[in-house]
């Protein structure tokens, strides 16, 4: 008895440690005061938003003691010109993480290594193609926007190709070309002033097959894939509907 107790013990402090284990931040942010950024860290994952830390800032320097991430990301949040500022980061060691922050416009870029030049592309992509769809929609008709929107998946992977990064990285950016195409397949028609009914295609030719897409663990790191699964179940009683959903979606 007093064995399992003291084994208990020990295994209930080797948790402790390593959920407790944390991560020294630096960046560097060469265009100016980084104050004005109001700049956080917070490592992905379900529960980590009471995570999220302020950083200290010192003129173009700030750091951060933030906790260790399960799955090697990282997210920055800050605020330029009044819009919101979101950076992907990856860092799947505990050494400590040090970058370059730079603006395109009032997108975030990290400088670091091919990991996190794949993902700031990636975020530039992003940005760019949301401002060309929220505010150059006149010029994109009906017919293109079915193109339009699968060039987030092509990116996606010329991006990876390009920066020969790692499988995660790539793996996370198709999870958010995924979800960003599901996004924005329901903002079309308002988009284009068109009716619902005048979609030239479905969301089911427009999106790769859900369940072989969120088979990944990096699924739970995009808020929209809960709503996606749901969509994505047949009809049915109660019943059957969860035997589908743990059969298609169980992760080991």
């Amino acid at each position: 008895m007093k064995t399992r107790l003291l084994m208990g013990f020990c295994l209930m402090c080797m948790i402790a440690s390593v959920t407790a284990q944390t991560i020294n931040v630096k960046g560097i942010y060469p265009s100016g005061n980084v104050e004005e950024l109001a700049l956080m860290v917070a490592p992905m994952g379900y529960g980590d938003a009471q995570e999220i830390v302020k950083v200290v800032a010192n003129d173009s320097v700030f750091t951060a003691n933030v906790k260790c991430s399960t799955n090697g990301f990282y997210t920055l949040y800050g605020n330029c010109n009044g819009g919101q500022l979101i950076m992907p980061i990856y860092h799947p060691t505990t050494e400590d993480m040090d970058f370059l922050l730079r603006l395109n416009g009032n997108c975030p870029q990290v400088e670091s290594d091919n990991n996190n030049g794949a993902l700031s592309a990636y975020n530039l992509f992003t940005y760019q193609q949301g401002r060309k769809f929220w505010m150059g929609t006149e010029t994109i008709n009906k017919d293109e926007i079915f193109p339009f929107l699968r060039q987030y998946m092509n990116a996606a992977d010329s991006i990876a190709q390009t920066y020969n990064c790692d499988a995660s990285v790539a793996e996370y950016m198709r999870l958010w070309a995924y979800t960003s195409m599901w996004k924005l397949y329901s903002s079309v028609p308002r988009a284009l002033k068109i009716k619902a009914d005048d979609m030239p295609f479905t969301l089911d030719e427009l999106l790769e097959d859900t369940k072989e897409m969120f088979k990944s663990p990096l699924a739970v790191l995009f808020p929209e894939t809960g709503y996606i699964i749901l969509e994505s179940l047949p009809k049915g009683t109660m019943e059957e509907r969860l035997s589908y959903l743990y059969d298609n979606y169980n992760q080991e």
